[in-house]
């Protein structure tokens, strides 16, 4: 559950509810902006920014669909920015035979129901 959660960029930061005191998932407050991810081209210093979407899901699609399918490409990033936060969530480089997540990602999308 975690892992489609964070696929389609909803907050289950069970973390930051057990640091609170809170079993579980914390509710989070309704005026907080939505977690974006945002897709960029090139190394670190030299990036630029190439799609923004709501999900990672969207995000992934426009990695496969428009970039990686029409051409060759520089490092590749999709970044998860929340609450003043970015995280790299998924990354390609050239050298890279196949793009792959982050390691975090990988331990989210390993967890079971």
């Amino acid at each position: 559950m975690l892992a489609l959660a964070a696929q389609l960029g909803l907050d289950f930061d069970v973390k930051r509810a057990a640091s609170h005191g809170v079993d579980g998932a914390t509710i989070l407050p309704a005026d907080r902006p939505a977690a974006l991810f945002q897709v960029f081209e090139g190394p670190e210093g030299a990036r630029r920014l190439l799609e923004t979407a709501e999900t990672f899901l969207e995000a992934t699609d426009f990695v496969f669909d428009q970039v990686l399918r029409s051409r060759q490409v520089d490092e590749l990033q999709i970044v998860r920015v929340d609450a003043g936060r970015s995280e790299v969530v998924w990354e390609h480089r050239p050298d890279q035979q196949t793009p792959t997540p982050n390691a975090t990602t990988c331990r989210r999308s390993s967890a079971t129901p």
